[in-house]
C-alpha cells in the first residue's frame, strides 16, 4: 500500500491542520457541493498561460497560438460559470462582474502575450505536469519514508512550467496575479511552493538540476495595457530558430550556488519576471523538511486544530462547518447539508498536461 502527501496537503496542513482533517483525501475528504465562488479569474488566466507555453506548440508562431490561448481563457471562464449555475443562478452582481472578469482578463493576456515575445529567452519543456516521487528518510540514506503501518510514502505535485534557457540551465516557472503592487522579494524567495517543485523535479528527473525559479506576475488592479496602435507585422510573431534537444543533450549542470539570490528582475507597469537562483542547500533543505513534515501527518498521536486568520479563514472552502465546530453547534449537520464526500481521485482527460509523464514531448 502507499500513502501519498499532495502539494495540497503540505501547504494546508502548515496553514489549517482543521481545514487540512476537512479536505485530505486521507482524512475527511470532504468537498463543497456548490463552487465557494461564481469564478476564479487567476484559474481562467492560469490556463490560458498553459496554453501558450504548451511545449508542442512552442515551436509554432505566435500568431497561431495566442488566439488558441485566449480561447482557452473563454474556455475557462465558461466552463466555471456553468458549474456554478449547475447549483444557483447567477446574481446580477455575479453577472457583471463576471462579464467584467472575462473582458480585463482578455485585455490583460493580450498585452502580456506583446510583452512575453520580447523576455521568453528559453525553451518549454513541461507544462502542469504531475509528478509522483518517494519521499526520503531524512536520516537513512537512500531509503523511503514509509507510515507507521509500513506504507511507503509518496509526494506529489504538479510542475506549473518547466523550462531550459540559452545556457542550457532548468528553471522552474510559476505564474501568479499581484494586486495592491508587486510582492515583496522576500516574499518570492520564500515561496515554498516554487521551492517544492524544483525538489519534486530533480527527484523525479535524477540528471536534472533545477537551477531556480522563475516568478511571472500580472497585474489585476490596474487597467490592462491597451492595444498597439498598429497591429503587430506578421514577422513579431515568428520565434527565432530553436533547436529540439533531448535531455541528454543539455550541458553540464550549474555549479552549486552558495546562497539563494535574486539574478534578474525585468518589469512593466502590468508585468513582472522575477529570476531567482536557487543554492544545493536551499532545495535539498526542503526535502529535509517535507519528511518531517510527512511524519507529523502520519502520526497517530496527532492533534488536529484550527489556526484562526483571516488571511486564509475569510476565502477557505471549510469556514463554515469550522465556525460551526468553534461555537458547539451542529457541524456534521453543516458538513451533510453542503458538503460531499469527493471519492477517489480521477485522472482529469482532457487537461493540458494530463496525468504523470503524459505530456513528455521533449
Amino acid at each position: 500500500m502507499t500513502y501519498t502527501i499532495t502539494n495540497w496537503d503540505r501547504a494546508t496542513f502548515k496553514r489549517c491542520r482543521r481545514a487540512w482533517d476537512f479536505g485530505s483525501r486521507a482524512r475527511g475528504n470532504y468537498e463543497p457541493i456548490t463552487p465557494p465562488r461564481a469564478f476564479d479569474l487567476e484559474e481562467a488566466l492560469r490556463y490560458a498561460l498553459t496554453v501558450y507555453y504548451f511545449p508542442a506548440m512552442w515551436d509554432w508562431s505566435r500568431g497561431i497560438v495566442r488566439p488558441i490561448a485566449l480561447e482557452g481563457f473563454g474556455k475557462s471562464m465558461r466552463t466555471q460559470r456553468e458549474r456554478y449555475e449547475a447549483h444557483r443562478p447567477f446574481s446580477p452582481a455575479e453577472e457583471r462582474d463576471w462579464a467584467e472578469a472575462l473582458e480585463h482578463g482578455d485585455a490583460l493576456l493580450r498585452g502580456y502575450f506583446r510583452w512575453a515575445q520580447s523576455v521568453d529567452h528559453f525553451e518549454t519543456l513541461h507544462v502542469e505536469m504531475d509528478v509522483d516521487v518517494n519521499i526520503p528518510d531524512p536520516v537513512i540514506r537512500g531509503v523511503g519514508l514509509v507510515t507507521p503501518d509500513g506504507d511507503t510514502m509518496y509526494y506529489r505535485d504538479r510542475l506549473e512550467l518547466l523550462v531550459v534557457d540559452d545556457a542550457d540551465q532548468f528553471w522552474v516557472v510559476t505564474h501568479r496575479l499581484a494586486e495592491g503592487g508587486w510582492a515583496h522579494l522576500d516574499q518570492l524567495v520564500l515561496d515554498e511552493e516554487a521551492l517544492a517543485q524544483c525538489w519534486a523535479c530533480e527527484e523525479f528527473y535524477s540528471k536534472v538540476t533545477v537551477a531556480g525559479t522563475i516568478h511571472n506576475e500580472l497585474r489585476i488592479d490596474v487597467d490592462p495595457p491597451p492595444p498597439p496602435a498598429v497591429p503587430d507585422p506578421a514577422e513579431a510573431y515568428a520565434w527565432p530558430q530553436r533547436h529540439t534537444r533531448r535531455y541528454d543533450e543539455f550541458g553540464p549542470p550549474p555549479p552549486p550556488r552558495p546562497a539563494t539570490e535574486v539574478v534578474d528582475q525585468q518589469t512593466t507597469e502590468h508585468f513582472r519576471r522575477t529570476r531567482i537562483a536557487r543554492s544545493r542547500a536551499e532545495v535539498e533543505g526542503f526535502g529535509k523538511q517535507l519528511a518531517a513534515l510527512a511524519q507529523d501527518i502520519t502520526d497517530p498521536m496527532l492533534r488536529v486544530y484550527p489556526t484562526p486568520s483571516w488571511a486564509h479563514c475569510g476565502r477557505c472552502p471549510y469556514r463554515s462547518p469550522c465556525i460551526a465546530m468553534n461555537e458547539g453547534a451542529d457541524w456534521p449537520g453543516v458538513l451533510a447539508a453542503s458538503y460531499r464526500d469527493r471519492g477517489p481521485e480521477r485522472i482529469e482527460r482532457g487537461r493540458i498536461g494530463g496525468s504523470t509523464g503524459t505530456w513528455f514531448v521533449r
